[in-house]
């Protein structure tokens, strides 16, 4: 529901930081010695996932420029 999306199993993306929501979240939620954030600027089979993040309307093809 919040427009992440799946990268692998336990791997899920957003193209915006969230640090201070996710570990907000995971903290209330109690699982958060399970959660690792990291961020990301480029990684192999990125295209697939902007072209999704497109097509969901969480991005523009603006915001790429």
């Amino acid at each position: 529901k919040a427009g992440f999306i799946q990268f692998q199993k336990s791997v899920f993306v957003y193209p915006f930081e969230c640090t201070n929501e996710i570990s907000d979240l995971s903290y209330r939620l109690g699982v958060s010695d399970n959660v690792v954030i990291m961020i990301s600027e480029i990684f192999q089979g990125e295209e697939t996932i902007i072209e999704e993040f497109i097509d969901s309307e969480i991005i523009s093809r603006e915001d790429l420029d």
